[in-house]
């Protein structure tokens, strides 16, 4: 299952154990992995927040 937020896909690897946090569009790169959605989420939160008001946006998604 998949659930879309913020634009990230986390997509659920195993219910309650494994959420897989994708990139937003078009790459969809693998970001990171939690265990909980809640986690997935909230690490959605703090990452998009920091890249929202970074001035070199691009070169740190990169990096990731």
């Amino acid at each position: 299952m998949n659930l879309f937020y913020r634009g990230y896909v986390i997509h659920q690897d195993i219910p309650s154990i494994c959420y897989t946090i994708f990139s937003r569009r078009p790459e969809r790169m693998e970001l990171a992995a939690c265990g909980t959605s809640r986690e997935a989420m909230r690490w959605v939160d703090l990452h998009s927040m920091r890249w929202e008001h970074s001035p070199s946006r691009e070169s740190e998604l990169a990096v990731i």
